[in-house]
């Protein structure tokens, strides 16, 4: 389990609403192709989608969504347009039974697509301009291996095809260690937080996926508080891991419940006290609460209020997230 950055995770949230995102019988890929209809010129709504066939193992759909994407998001940054080619790449990849006949004009649109991304990023339409650019490079280069490997039947012409694809990888790789000046004291201290941080998410996720130890996930999340006090998101990954345990587990006992979702609670106000506008925390404790009056509160009343505050909540997360829009 992972938790989702601001952008993609109110794209998957807020715009279903809160009662549908809490509602353990939705859909996920129906929810989000009803916030595309609803946003259909919101990009990350689509990169969100396109992810998430990803993780299905449905590139085709994948590379099908990132397709519209790319006629009706504008905006949608050439970065992520290489999403389409690396979905593509997928597809390929993964259906051998797909003849070279078939391949061909996959790979033809995947190459088409990388060389866009790299002259826009080379133009300069991005910020992290190497990185960006090396990340394009790669893709091509994976194209054209497939190209080698799929398509084609003359032995030089495969040659040539590995060697480009070496060729683009050695580039690659050259902007990536030019784009590293020496650190600076202060880069050296995010790099110590950054990895310290990484391992925490991995001691927690690996605690959850063995066994939705959900105490123990959190443990590690908890022991990096004790050092960092100000990490927001240490907080609320542990409203996160508290939430999805009592979300995927409709036995859990009701007391066990309540204990998982008070102290969700209680670190997402923690969180909110140093920042009352983090999106993030709005979001997750608008689930909490919901969570609470369906799964813990007996008196209608009580109920209702929980929810109306869920509700104000993730009406609150929107107008933030609407201010973030350039």
């Amino acid at each position: 389990m992972r938790v989702l950055p601001g952008a993609v995770l109110i794209a998957m949230v807020m715009w279903a609403g809160v009662g549908q995102a809490a509602d353990q019988k939705s859909d996920p890929e129906a929810e989000m192709r009803r916030t595309i209809q609803q946003m259909p010129t919101h990009w990350e709504n689509y990169v969100l989608l396109a992810h998430y066939l990803d993780e299905q193992q449905r590139f085709e759909a994948a590379a099908a969504v990132m397709r519209e994407a790319r006629v009706k998001a504008p905006a949608l940054p050439p970065f992520f347009l290489l999403e389409l080619t690396m979905a593509i790449s997928q597809q390929v990849k993964t259906s051998p039974q797909l003849s070279p006949a078939a391949v061909r004009p996959l790979l033809a649109e995947a190459l088409s697509v990388a060389d866009e991304v790299i002259r826009r990023i080379s133009e300069g339409e991005t910020f992290r301009l190497k990185a960006e650019l090396a990340s394009a490079l790669r893709g091509k280069g994976m194209v054209l291996d497939l190209q080698a490997k799929r398509v084609e039947q003359d032995e030089q012409r495969k040659q040539e095809l590995s060697a480009e694809n070496d060729r683009l990888w050695a580039r690659a790789q050259t902007l990536v260690d030019e784009d590293r000046p020496p650190p600076t004291p202060a880069e050296i201290a995010a790099k110590k937080l950054d990895t310290e941080w990484n391992a925490a998410i991995d001691r927690a996720a690996q605690a959850f996926d063995r066994g939705k130890h959900v105490d123990e996930a959190t443990a590690a999340f908890k022991a990096f508080i004790a050092t960092h006090p100000d990490f927001d998101q240490a907080y609320v990954s542990i409203a996160s891991y508290n939430w999805e345990a009592v979300r995927v587990d409709p036995k859990m006992p009701r007391e066990t419940a309540r204990r998982l979702l008070s102290e969700g609670l209680a670190t997402l106000e923690e969180a909110l006290r140093r920042h009352p506008d983090l999106i993030d925390a709005l979001v997750y404790k608008s689930l909490i609460l919901k969570m609470q009056g369906e799964r813990l509160e007996q008196d209608p009343a009580r109920a209702k209020a929980l929810a109306d505050e869920a509700a104000r909540l993730i009406d609150r997360a929107k107008e933030l997230r609407l201010r973030q829009k350039p």
